[in-house]
């Protein structure tokens, strides 16, 4: 007889919130209790095969899991994965013939790996988006392949008044997935792109992240989001698959798809980009909290780490930017000045680098105020602020005051101690480079000038940055 022992591990810490059943060999699943505080026990005859272990959590916010073990010889100690997630850790044995102690330890998590689902979702393109999708569809793998022919702006992004770039084959290599998030909160899924310069190893550093609000949904819930929440083909495609890949080169044929993962690689900073599926009416959901925020990242950090085989993941967070387009601005204002926020962890000791990407005239005061108030309350030296627009505002002068600026733009401009960054390119400007480059039609509509600045801009912010 063997005794089994089924301990649970809930963001990083031991607790005995889950119930156990084992099966043996194909029978019923019968319950491990815990006869007292610690995990929970099941004795297994020498005879086992194999077992079946089902982990149900108390709190409805962790999803169950179970996975099917195999005894390496009939009657021997050692318990091997046969049909097991990564939430279960290896197996570990000791003790004598007759009686041996096995530990499995169990990794709850609010996430599962959804990337199946959304690629299902992808390829049931609904007839009204038909001729929306690329040439090449469905794609076969949930990930960001390589692209060719992506023209990128240069490290010194405007030069004697022009607009700089240059083309490039670019690879994100790196590991692609989406999450589905217990419950019903806003946001369900969760896309991650981690990319393979920050792969995870034991006793690494605790991970750079890159989280990136989508422009508010409300404005195109009539156009673009037609279907229910979460798996709909168009908050799928438009809502994670649109902000991840490139279709085209972003100046010279196709804006609208920002790259993001692959602007990260160009900026050569190993972050780890985090996109939220937002919602028509809820948009970013719970994301709008630090707390919430920071523990789906911890949790994410620890997802990544058991995918790669690797059960001591660090103990905390990296440093973090938060990131978004056009109304988006709103929502990092939102962020920044909340009280509760300013109160958690994650907002001083974390929260270092904010992105805005032609956030609009309404909403520009605001970020603006939020970014300075934020840099004064937090008392890290290192914060990071960038501003990309097409024109100048009023309340930018307070962010980075005219005096400090170059006499004429457009530019793109950062403080001597590198805090904040400012970025004024023009309509006119962007057609300039897109004409230069032998595509002399893009840049006369406001859509594609807008899209310019979040599929082109988030390299330069991550070169500038602090990662």
């Amino acid at each position: 007889m063997h005794t089994l022992l089924l301990a649970t591990i809930i963001d990083g810490a031991a607790t005995e919130s889950c119930d156990y059943d084992v099966a043996v060999d194909g029978g019923a699943f019968q319950p491990a209790p815990t006869a007292t505080p610690g995990p929970a026990e099941f004795q297994v005859d020498d005879g086992a095969s194999f077992l079946d272990i089902r982990a149900t959590p108390h709190a409805p916010e962790f999803w169950p899991v179970q996975g099917r073990f195999k005894f390496q010889f009939p009657g021997s100690p050692d318990l091997i994965p046969i049909d097991a997630p990564d939430s279960f850790g290896p197996p570990r044995s000791s003790g004598s013939p007759g009686a041996f102690l096995i530990v499995v330890d169990t990794y709850l998590s609010r996430l599962r790996d959804a990337s199946a689902a959304c690629l299902a979702s992808l390829a049931a393109v609904p007839p009204y988006r038909l001729t929306s999708v690329p040439g090449s569809w469905p794609p076969a793998a949930w990930e960001t392949p390589p692209v060719s022919g992506i023209d990128c702006l240069d490290p010194a992004p405007v030069a004697g008044g022009v607009l700089q770039a240059t083309s490039h084959t670019i690879d994100p290599a790196g590991e692609d997935v989406v999450f589905e998030r217990k419950g019903t909160a806003v946001p369900q899924l969760i896309a991650v792109n981690w990319p393979t310069a920050a792969a995870p190893y034991s006793a690494a550093a605790p991970t750079p992240f890159l989280v990136y609000f989508h422009a508010n949904m409300s404005q195109s819930a009539a156009s673009y989001y037609l279907g229910p929440y979460p798996f709909h083909f168009d908050y799928v495609f438009y809502g994670l698959w649109n902000y991840l890949n490139y279709r085209q080169s972003p100046l010279t044929q196709w804006p609208f798809s920002l790259g993001l993962p692959y602007q990260v690689a160009m900026s050569g900073k190993p972050v780890v980009t985090v996109l939220p599926c937002s919602h028509v009416s809820k948009e970013i959901g719970s994301f709008r909290g630090a707390a919430d925020v920071a523990t789906t990242l911890r949790d994410i950090q620890g997802c990544m780490f058991r995918r790669a085989g690797v059960y001591d993941p660090p103990p905390d967070l990296g440093r973090v930017a938060l990131a978004g387009f056009s109304g988006a601005g709103g929502f990092l204002a939102a962020f920044l000045n909340d009280p509760v926020n300013r109160t958690d962890p994650f907002y001083a000791n974390h929260l270092r680098e904010v992105y805005s990407f032609d956030v609009p005239d309404d909403t520009v005061l605001g970020l603006a105020t939020a970014i300075t108030n934020w840099r004064a309350s937090v008392t890290a030296t290192d914060t990071r602020a960038a501003v990309y627009r097409q024109t100048d505002h009023i309340a930018l002068h307070s962010y980075y005051p005219l005096a400090e600026r170059p006499a004429s733009g457009p530019f793109v401009t950062t403080t001597g101690d590198g805090s904040r960054t400012l970025g004024l390119i023009g309509a006119g400007h962007w057609r300039a480079a897109a004409a230069a480059r032998g595509h002399p039609t893009m840049g006369y509509t406001f859509e594609e000038v807008h899209h310019m600045f979040p599929s082109t801009l988030l390299v330069d912010a991550l070169r500038r940055s602090g990662f």
